[in-house]
């Protein structure tokens, strides 16, 4: 039980943060075994989704830009420095207050890096002038009270200590990776997505693999690759 219920959330930790992005998908069917017969329904939905489209739908070339360009992210390259794209803009937008200041899109603002959009200048300045501006936590004082309840709450209740004679609620730790494949199968979740996913496409134009590949692929390489371009320095 050990092995299905941590050990692959220790491995997904752990590729996220070393950037290693086949380990990462060759965790994906544990994922949804795990969302399948956890009872969440809507992240099911989402591996269903994705597999529909790394396994069938996109092209080679569209998979491989998303895998490699949409999942993770690093700001210094260097080793375990590795993020999804979701934690790593909760990180930049908490960082905004540090200067004082609002900007519209959050890369291109005077400070920030323009390869990755991270708020490394504000944090340094911010670090340097200590006084300089009036800087406070992203929570509100409600929410750092409620923390403190809930921490008081869970010292008070010692169900981090060992006592002789304690019994769990129930005798067996639920299978979830087993019920999830069986979920799978006999309550025909795959079925039902794919009904309401299946509708009715136009089918007047009949694009070759490889003008479908170039449609999809050439509008999103010209924003990276525009986007990784310095900016020119201004004559002076």
């Amino acid at each position: 039980m050990w092995n299905m219920d941590v050990l692959p959330y220790l491995a997904l930790r752990t590729a996220i943060k070393a950037g290693d992005i086949s380990r990462i998908e060759d965790l994906l069917p544990t994922l949804l075994f795990r969302f399948a017969g956890g009872s969440y329904p809507k992240y099911t939905i989402e591996m269903l989704e994705l597999f529909q489209g790394l396994r069938r739908e996109w092209p080679e070339k569209l998979r491989d830009y998303i895998k490699e360009f949409c999942w993770l992210f690093t700001r210094t390259g260097g080793v375990d420095s590795w993020l999804p794209f979701d934690l790593g803009q909760e990180e930049n937008i908490c960082q905004l207050p540090l200067d004082g200041t609002r900007r519209n899109n959050g890369v291109h603002g005077q400070g920030f890096s323009g390869d990755t959009g991270s708020a490394e200048g504000p944090v340094t300045y911010g670090k340097a002038v200590p006084n300089e501006y009036m800087r406070g936590s992203p929570w509100s004082p409600d929410k750092e009270k409620d923390v403190v309840k809930l921490a008081i709450h869970y010292a008070s209740s010692q169900l981090h200590t060992f006592e002789v004679g304690r019994k769990l609620k129930t005798e067996h730790t639920p299978d979830v990776v087993t019920e999830g494949a069986s979920n799978l199968k006999h309550l025909k979740t795959i079925e039902t997505w794919f009904r309401r996913w299946t509708h009715a496409r136009a089918v007047g134009e009949d694009w070759s693999e490889e003008d479908q590949d170039s449609i999809l692929l050439e509008p999103l390489l010209a924003t990276f690759q525009n986007s990784s371009e310095p900016e020119p320095e201004p004559d002076l």
